[in-house]
């Protein structure tokens, strides 16, 4: 699931202290532009929050890029990719255990961002 905007305009700080607070354990990771993570899964469901930069994640056929304040949920054992952007990204990544799958409601990506 992207929730675009998310966290616009949030400072860091705010940012993780929600998510910290949603019982996660954010850990800040940046990539070099043109960076790509080819298709993979993780037995947890993997969040990411984008900080600064772009990075445009895949599930399937369906793709969303993200820009800063965006957050994308990626449910445990789906196979999704990434491609950073031409500036690189800056985001926090966390785990969780919760049971979050492919058949939440509301665990989807969309084509296009909205604006």
């Amino acid at each position: 699931m992207i929730e675009y905007k998310r966290y616009q305009g949030f400072p860091v700080s705010r940012i993780e202290e929600d998510l910290r607070a949603q019982g996660y354990e954010p850990v800040h990771d940046e990539d070099q532009p043109g960076f790509v993570y080819e298709p993979h899964s993780h037995a947890e469901a993997n969040i990411i929050v984008v900080l600064s930069g772009e990075m445009e994640v895949k599930v399937g056929d369906l793709a969303g890029i993200l820009h800063s304040g965006d957050k994308v949920t990626f449910p445990a054992n789906v196979v999704h990719s990434s491609h950073i952007g031409s500036e690189g990204c800056e985001y926090l990544w966390m785990e969780s255990r919760a049971n979050v799958s492919s058949n939440t409601p509301g665990i989807y990506l969309r084509p296009e961002r909205n604006t």
